[in-house]
C-alpha cells in the first residue's frame, strides 16, 4: 500500500513538473512569437522609408556639402546644373520671395536634396524657404507621413492647402505670404502639360502672378534614380512595392510592368529601365463622364490596357506578367473600391500598337471605357522618330 502510494505520488510528481515545463516552454515560444510580432510592427513603422539599409545614409547627420562633394567628385553635370540654377533664382528671387511645392514624391525628394544644396552654399538655412503641400483625396498614408517626417526632419516651414494647384496659390498668396514670387516645383517633361514648359515659365493668364519653377525639368524617369541610389539617398517605401507614379490610392497600383510572376511580387521602382515612358501606368483612368452620369453606354466588363510599343517588345511571358499584375490589384482591393456594380472579377483586355497618331485611340478608349491602363513603352531613339 504504501508502495503503491509512493508510486502515484511520483507519477503525480513528474505530471506536475511536465506540465510546468510544458507551460514554459509554450510561454516562451509566445513570448518569441509577440516578439517578432512586435519587431515586424516597429519596421512597419520605419518602412515608411526605403528598405534598402545597404543603401541609406544616416539622416540625422547628412550634409548637404558632403553630398555635393560626392556629385563634384562624380562630375555630375545634371545636378551640378540644377544647383547653379536654384542658386541663381534664389540670388535673383531672395529667400523670402520663394516656395517650395513638395509632396513627398520622388522628383520632389530629388529637389529638396539639390535645393539643400544650394541654401548651404548661399548660408541660407533650410527654415527659410517655406514648403507648400497641396494636399490631394485619398493620399496615401505612408506618403503623407513621409513628408511629415521630411518637413521635420529639415525644419522647412509648413503651408497646408487642400485646395487645387490654383486655387491653392491664391490661398497661400493671400494667408501665407503674400511677397511670394516663384515656386520650386519637381516637374518634368514627361508630366502632363509639362511637355512644353522652360525652366522658368509664368502662371498662365488668370493664375496668381507668379513664376513656377522647375530645376529637374529636363530629368528623364531614369536620371531621378540614378541620382537617388548613387548617393544612397532616402525616399518613401512605396516605390520599393513597386509603385512608380503615385496618385489617389483607389486609382494607383503598382506598375504592372513590375511584377515578377515567380515571385508573387513587384519589383521596385528603378527597376523600370528601358520602360521608363511608362512611368504612369499604374494610374488607373476613369470614364470621368459615366462616373458622374451612370446612363452612358460605356464598356465597364473589361480593364482596357493599351499599350504603345513594339510587337518584339511584348512577349507571351509580359502579356501574362501584367494581367496577373492588375488582377492581383483586384483581388487586393485596390481596384475593387472603384468597382460599383458587384465583385465580378473583370477581364483584361489588352491592345498593343506600334503607333496612336495624335493619341486617337487613346481618346477612343478614354471615351468607351470605365476602366484603362496606358502605357508608351517605346525606347527613346524609337519616339524620336514618330
Amino acid at each position: 500500500s504504501l508502495q503503491l502510494l509512493t508510486m502515484e505520488l511520483s507519477t503525480f510528481s513528474l505530471l506536475v513538473v511536465g506540465s510546468i515545463v510544458t507551460s514554459f516552454i509554450i510561454i516562451k515560444h509566445i513570448r518569441h512569437r509577440f516578439s517578432k510580432m512586435s519587431m515586424s510592427r516597429n519596421r512597419d513603422k520605419s518602412s515608411l522609408l526605403s528598405k534598402r539599409d545597404s543603401k541609406i545614409i544616416n539622416l540625422d547627420s547628412d550634409d548637404p556639402l558632403a553630398l555635393y562633394s560626392q556629385i563634384k567628385e562624380n562630375g555630375d553635370k545634371l545636378a551640378l546644373d540644377a544647383i547653379e540654377f536654384i542658386q541663381k533664382i534664389i540670388n535673383e528671387y531672395t529667400i523670402d520671395t520663394l516656395a517650395f511645392s513638395f509632396n513627398g514624391g520622388k522628383d520632389c525628394m530629388v529637389l529638396l536634396y539639390l535645393i539643400r544644396i544650394a541654401l548651404k552654399l548661399l548660408n541660407e538655412k533650410d527654415e527659410e524657404l517655406p514648403i507648400v503641400w497641396f494636399q490631394r483625396n485619398n493620399e496615401f498614408p505612408e506618403l503623407v507621413e513621409f513628408l511629415r517626417f521630411c518637413v521635420k526632419k529639415y525644419k522647412f516651414p509648413l503651408f497646408e492647402t487642400c485646395n487645387d494647384y490654383k486655387s491653392g496659390l491664391e490661398e497661400y498668396l493671400k494667408n501665407g505670404n503674400p511677397s511670394c514670387r516663384g515656386v520650386f516645383l519637381g516637374q518634368r517633361t514627361t508630366d502632363p502639360w509639362c511637355s512644353n514648359l522652360s525652366l522658368s515659365t509664368h502662371c498662365t493668364t488668370g493664375w496668381p502672378d507668379i513664376m513656377r519653377i522647375n530645376p529637374i525639368l529636363h530629368w528623364s524617369y531614369n536620371d531621378i534614380w540614378n541620382f537617388l541610389l548613387k548617393y544612397n539617398l532616402q525616399y518613401c517605401c512605396l516605390y520599393d512595392q513597386g509603385y512608380t507614379s503615385l496618385g489617389d490610392i483607389q486609382a494607383t497600383i503598382p506598375n504592372p510592368l513590375l511584377y515578377d510572376r515567380h515571385l508573387f511580387k513587384f519589383k521596385s521602382a528603378d527597376k523600370l529601365h528601358k520602360y521608363q515612358h511608362a512611368e504612369r501606368f499604374g494610374r488607373l483612368i476613369q470614364n470621368k463622364k459615366y462616373l458622374n452620369d451612370d446612363s452612358i453606354d460605356i464598356i465597364k466588363d473589361k480593364i482596357k490596357v493599351l499599350i504603345i510599343g513594339k510587337k518584339r517588345q511584348m512577349n507571351d511571358n509580359l502579356m501574362d506578367n501584367i494581367k496577373l499584375a492588375i488582377d492581383s490589384s483586384f483581388v487586393n482591393g485596390i481596384l475593387e473600391a472603384n468597382i460599383n456594380y458587384g465583385k465580378t472579377k473583370l477581364n483584361v483586355d489588352i491592345e498593343i500598337l506600334e503607333q496612336d497618331d495624335k493619341d486617337k485611340r487613346l481618346k477612343w478608349c478614354k471615351q468607351n471605357y470605365l476602366y484603362l491602363f496606358y502605357a508608351n513603352i517605346l525606347e527613346d531613339n524609337e519616339i524620336s522618330k514618330l
